[in-house]
């Protein structure tokens, strides 16, 4: 721990904020963008962020647990057609920006709601 971090601001969460569910998930996402990367299928970075994002901030509380795949597919897609600014901006700056986190969570609202209403 050489390097000091500014957390200032900075929401973290807890194991006990995820259930059981949420994190077998989280553990069996970090085991496919592994699997991916050595398969020579990487999952873009800015992808990454926002799935995690999505994970780490309760927008999978309501999709059942076999949808997991599926909306994280779907939001990938959705992401390229209606998120470009913010898939441009991770790329970019290689950080999430307030700004670009507010952007973030208005995308992820719509797509959250437009998956719930499709099952």
């Amino acid at each position: 721990r050489d390097k000091i971090m500014n957390l200032k601001g900075r929401n973290f969460l807890t194991l006990k904020d995820f259930t059981p569910e949420e994190i077998t998930y989280l553990i069996d996402l970090s085991a496919e963008v592994k699997a991916k990367k050595k398969n020579g299928e990487p999952v873009e970075v800015a992808h990454q962020v926002c799935i995690f994002y999505a994970v780490t901030h309760g927008f999978l509380k309501d999709v059942a647990v076999a949808d997991v795949h599926e909306f994280e597919v779907g939001l990938y897609e959705y992401m390229d057609a209606n998120g470009a600014g913010v898939l441009q901006a991770i790329r970019d700056t290689g950080k999430l920006a307030p700004e670009t986190e507010e952007e973030l969570k208005k995308a992820l609202t719509t797509y959250t709601q437009q998956f719930l209403k499709s099952k």
